[in-house]
């Protein structure tokens, strides 16, 4: 019996200890090491204080003590070069092994010169100082630098590095400025200049270093097709200012604020079909959440809007409305449109529990504008079918008015088009509506009207109504004055 136990509890010991070394956490591979060393005379063996080591690739710099020493930490491992330059001396170099954790030894010894030409002063001054923050993500790095032989020319390698080592990113340049742009928001950058003269001796600047901005909060959305694609952008309120989000070969487009602007949502055919993503303000995170598309008449991805928690969306799957929860989960149909109709645009009102929807027909002139429960029950008709198209119900931020836009020569043919879309703006109690696009250019349309936080304001698109140019994003007041153009190129605005 003893024997027969042993031969079942030993196997079950041993699962218990690989189950438990197995659910440990991950340590992160170090991979720096140090290194250290003398420099003396070559004859006479004494040591050479004051001596400059610098490293290629380029680490730190850092010169000898009274005693010849010096010590260099967080090295990245690899093959590294280490010289030793100062006046009156030959430059030396030696090549080493640096390993992770370890301490690597580099002796050198240097010879005295007989040549006149000495080695370039090490960099100084750096512009953005030492340690500055808060710095654009297109920026001049700048420095001073000579040279004790006044008739020297001076060429200069510039290294630049974030989280790891620093990189050859300028040779040979003679200029003491670099531009750099598309920098990272938020991060740390360290630098460092090589000088050399024209007879090859070198001096390292040290190592400096400067952080960028966090990225801005914005309350701008909207797209623009690049290179003939669509893709997502973030923008200051005055217009003076805007940052590409999504960088991708598919149409990325409609993006919507979440009420608290930490999310934007919008959808993409960058998987085929036009699917519902979410990602960071920032645009980082970005992940899918549907596994329905987004699709309709003539529904190519416009049908969704946020609840007024930010925790859940609405979007159009033909005549089917679902709400899903913004981590993709708990997909749920609350309604149906109408026979023959699908769903196309909707937005919930941030206060009232309303609905507000666009059904559609097989023509893209056949529109009817519905408001519903919050869980798509008492399915109302607000305006009815007429002649020219009709789109982008959105809800005051009070909830008791919907601004959209209706094309009021009654155009309707077979190629979709609009001749003079104007936004609109109606009264649910009242049912009164407001022509806001009096001004509007002639041979243009309003299009995708969104209210700013304050209500004071409408944000659309303006475009050509025979698509000879560009749309754009424009503001204006709630009775149609004050027209202002903040951004070319753009369309689909959101404000939150």
């Amino acid at each position: 019996m003893k024997l027969n136990a042993m031969k079942w509890i030993m196997p079950v010991v041993i699962a218990l200890l690989v189950l438990i070394s197995c659910t440990e956490d991950p340590i992160d591979p170090v991979t720096t090491g140090n290194i250290s060393g003398q420099v003396i005379h070559s004859e006479t063996l004494e040591p050479i204080s004051g001596a400059n080591i610098t490293t290629t690739p380029a680490s730190i710099a850092v010169n000898t003590d009274i005693s010849g020493n010096y010590q260099i930490e967080g090295v990245e491992q690899g093959t590294i070069t280490v010289k030793a330059t100062k006046t009156g001396y030959k430059s030396s170099s030696i090549s080493i092994l640096v390993e992770p954790s370890q301490n690597t030894i580099a002796n050198i010894q240097m010879s005295e010169s007989t040549q006149t030409n000495d080695a370039p002063n090490s960099p100084s001054s750096p512009v953005p100082d030492n340690g500055a923050s808060d710095q654009s993500t297109s920026i001049t790095l700048t420095w001073r630098a000579s040279d004790p032989n006044s008739d020297d020319t001076l060429y200069y390698d510039v290294y630049l590095g974030n989280s790891g080592p620093m990189h050859l990113i300028s040779e040979n340049q003679t200029d003491t400025t670099l531009g750099l742009t598309d920098l990272s928001y938020g991060h740390t950058y360290h630098w460092q200049v090589v000088a050399r003269d024209q007879e090859g001796l070198e001096t390292n600047s040290p190592a400096w270093s400067f952080t960028t901005s966090d990225f801005p909060r914005y309350s701008i959305v909207f797209a623009s097709n690049v290179d003939g694609n669509y893709n997502i952008f973030t923008g200051s309120g005055d217009g003076a200012d805007s940052i590409r989000l999504t960088i991708d070969p598919g149409r990325d487009w409609y993006p919507r604020f979440s009420p608290n602007r930490e999310k934007i949502a919008f959808t993409s055919n960058r998987n085929v079909e036009s699917q519902l993503f979410i990602m960071n303000y920032d645009g980082s995170d970005l992940e899918q959440i549907s596994s329905i598309p987004v699709v309709g008449y003539n529904n190519y991805g416009t049908g969704f809007c946020w609840n007024p928690t930010g925790h859940k969306l609405l979007y159009a799957n033909y005549e089917k409305l679902y709400r899903i929860d913004s981590d993709g989960d708990q997909l749920t149909q609350i309604a149906t449109a109408p026979e023959n109709r699908n769903f196309y645009e909707m937005d919930w009102s941030p206060v009232g529990g309303k609905i507000a929807a666009i059904t559609m027909g097989s023509n893209v002139y056949d529109t009817e504008l519905y408001i519903m429960n919050e869980n798509g029950s008492n399915m109302t008709l607000l305006l009815d079918n007429v002649t020219g198209r009709m789109g982008h119900p959105t809800f005051s931020p009070g909830g008791d008015r919907i601004a959209y836009y209706y094309d009021i020569s009654g155009y309707e043919s077979g190629n979709n088009r609009m001749l003079d879309a104007c936004i609109h703006i109606i009264d649910i109690a009242m049912t009164d509506t407001t022509n806001l696009s009096t001004n509007k250019p002639v041979g243009t349309n309003d299009i995708d009207p969104v209210w700013t936080p304050d209500g004071a304001h409408i944000i659309f698109t303006n475009v050509p109504n025979d698509n000879s140019g560009n749309p754009s994003v424009w503001i204006m007041n709630t009775s149609g004055e004050s027209r202002e153009k903040l951004f070319d190129n753009a369309q689909m605005p959101d404000w939150r």
